[in-house]
């Protein structure tokens, strides 16, 4: 077949030419969206408490997030940062787990800690991430 559209190179152009049609042709059909929507697999708890430093912020508000979330089921991974100010932990369900029913226990588990420092301006917020 390669010896065929060596002798005749019209003809490998028409080819060519066919492709690039069905190309144009098939382009409107493709399915595309610019904001597909997708399920986020990963939740974030975050606290602020103003003036703190990150060791401080690690000691007193991540480490008691951290063990009341531990026991709960669902989760692959979970990581978190402390700054000045700030603390965040990022978890990530397990596949196959459904994301409300760990959302809801992220929740409760974060609601349950009692200890954290008055200073904090709000309690901490579990909610899904939303990608971009």
């Amino acid at each position: 077949m390669i010896a065929y559209f060596a002798r005749h190179p019209t003809a490998a152009n028409l080819v060519m030419l066919v492709f690039l049609l069905l190309g144009a042709l098939a382009l409107p059909q493709l399915q595309r969206e610019t904001y597909p929507e997708f399920e986020s697999d990963r939740i974030r708890v975050r606290a602020s408490y103003p003036g703190a430093d990150a060791e401080v912020i690690d000691e007193t508000i991540i480490a008691r997030l951290e063990a009341a979330i531990s026991g709960i089921t669902g989760i692959d991974t979970m990581s978190s940062r402390s700054r000045e100010g700030s603390a965040s932990i990022t978890l990530e369900v397990a596949d196959g787990e459904d994301v409300d029913a760990v959302l809801a226990e992220v929740k409760a588990a974060v609601e349950s800690v009692g200890d954290l420092p008055e200073g904090m301006e709000d309690p901490p917020t579990a909610s899904l991430m939303t990608r971009t």
